[in-house]
């Protein structure tokens, strides 16, 4: 499904927002895999700072909202697997409109170099994802 500009908009502010981990009493949840491709200001319990960083409860408040949009939106029957799909559908786009990115060193450690020539030293990496 195709979603359009307004709903991405809320899309990136939800992700954009002050990031935040996601507690469930026992455990802390922190996303670990994408960032802002900017440092944006945040302004936190009268705190002012700048990051990259995107929250778990970031991340978890655009995916519940894909839900809610897919379901009003949707004459389908809409599953767990529809709105992962969409989701990630979402930021596959938003790393090609470079506004989000995976963080550099999961970027790095698809790589690795798979020889080396001693007369022109030639390295090749390969993309292990």
């Amino acid at each position: 499904m195709d979603i359009d500009e307004e709903t991405k908009n809320i899309i990136i502010e939800l992700l954009l927002y002050c990031p935040r981990d996601l507690e469930d009493g026992v455990h802390i949840y922190r996303s670990s895999r994408y960032e802002s491709t900017e440092e944006r200001l945040v302004v936190d319990d009268e705190e002012e700072y700048y990051t990259r960083e995107i929250g778990a409860s970031n991340l978890f408040s655009a995916m519940t909202f894909i839900s809610n949009y897919l379901c009003e939106k949707s004459e389908e029957e809409v599953t767990e697997h529809t709105v992962a799909d969409c989701f990630k559908g979402i930021l596959v786009e938003l790393e090609k409109l470079h506004i989000i990115r995976e963080l550099p060193e999961i970027k790095r450690s698809n790589f690795s170099v798979v020889s080396s020539n001693k007369k022109g030293s030639v390295n090749i990496s390969v993309d292990k994802g």
